[in-house]
């Protein structure tokens, strides 16, 4: 198991505790957990809105699902996160939560992230062709509810391999896919994104990151030698092209009422816990090689400054790509975090795609 607690990790609770003493949260941020109704001006329920938290079955594992959308007539958009392990629902929840206006929305914490952590998992479930098929039975449950045929899916990051894994399984469930941060060949994009934060230390005249990185040497890496350089990465502004200041991070995450003080601690754990059952198959994965062909609109949403994931690399596949549609859309002052670096253009296009695409009228 991965030993380091990471620079993200480090940079996550020196904010909450900065939070904490600034602003007294401790006591008001214990009453959280729940997710609101939605109200019209006059503080009534919206009649035929869906706002709820579920447990749901994937996998015989049970996952947390939150739906939420001002018309439950509305299209489904499934929103599946990066990591592995670590769930972004209250970053979409802060930064893009007008999407459940024109959708309902489903945030999926996946197995072994957020909600759904559980150091008693049976860690051999984590595997790119399990978790993918809990994402395809999570189709299956919400079209069946909502007695709709087809899903928008929005992926992140990690995110992208399971989205990718069900559109070619089943692509008769999906109406389009918004690939943000798009894996491509997982090992070419690590050599490509430690060569640029070797160069960018280099010629900040950074000697310790600089010596770290040359210590570190250039992919394949160990689970933990990928933590080791994402932490440089953060702090080097390869990950988030102006990174935010710990406690607006924090607050952004506390703002959410879904998030209860309980789940905290788990959420920060998931990440390095879930990587180091994953990273191995993560690292060589080749969408170039599994997927020249998908039978779904295909949108790919690419941050200029991303050296996490490279999106070079994903324009390039899709390029190729043999696709009913397909669009490359670059966001040219974001890094790999997209919805929360330039959320009104994410939101825009989000809502142009599902226009396009016959989903919405307006």
């Amino acid at each position: 198991m991965p030993t380091r607690s990471g620079g993200k990790r480090k940079f996550i609770l020196g904010g909450i505790a900065a939070m904490f003493v600034a602003a007294g949260g401790f006591a008001l941020w214990t009453a959280r957990g729940s997710t609101p109704a939605f109200t019209d001006p006059n503080g009534a329920p919206v009649p035929g809105a869906v706002a709820e938290e579920r447990w749901i079955e994937l996998g015989g594992v049970r996952q947390y699902v939150l739906l939420r959308g001002r018309d439950r007539t509305a299209p489904l958009l499934i929103n599946v996160h990066g990591g592995p392990g670590m769930s972004e629902r209250a970053l979409y929840r802060y930064h893009n939560a007008m999407l459940e206006d024109h959708f309902v929305v489903i945030y999926w914490d996946q197995r072994g992230a957020g909600k759904s952590f559980d150091t008693s998992l049976d860690p051999t479930t984590l595997t790119i062709d399990r978790m993918s098929r809990d994402l395809s039975e999570l189709v299956d449950v919400i079209r069946a509810e909502f007695g709709q045929d087809k899903v928008l899916l929005l992926a992140h990051s990690w995110g992208t391999v399971l989205a990718l894994e069900h559109i070619a399984r089943r692509p008769e469930t999906v109406a389009g896919y918004i690939g943000i941060g798009q894996v491509t060949t997982q090992l070419e994009s690590e050599i490509e994104g430690y060569n640029w934060l070797l160069g960018e230390a280099e010629a900040r005249g950074e000697p310790t990151a600089t010596e770290a990185l040359r210590a570190l040497g250039p992919p394949p890496w160990t689970a933990d030698q990928m933590l080791e350089e994402r932490d440089w990465l953060y702090k080097l502004n390869g990950f988030y092209a102006k990174p935010p200041a710990p406690i607006n991070y924090i607050r952004q995450v506390l703002a959410t009422p879904e998030t209860a003080w309980t789940d905290i601690a788990p959420m920060f754990k998931a990440m390095p816990w879930s990587i180091q059952f994953l990273w191995d198959e993560n690292q060589t994965y080749d969408a170039f090689a599994r997927h020249p062909s998908l039978d779904a609109p295909i949108f790919l949403l690419l941050g200029r400054h991303d050296h996490a994931v490279s999106p070079g690399l994903a324009e390039a596949w899709l390029a190729q790509l043999d696709a009913p549609l397909k669009e490359a859309i670059w966001y040219e002052t974001a890094g790999h975090m997209v919805p929360a670096e330039d959320p009104p253009a994410f939101n825009r296009d989000v809502l142009r795609i599902a226009r396009q695409l016959g989903l919405i009228a307006n």
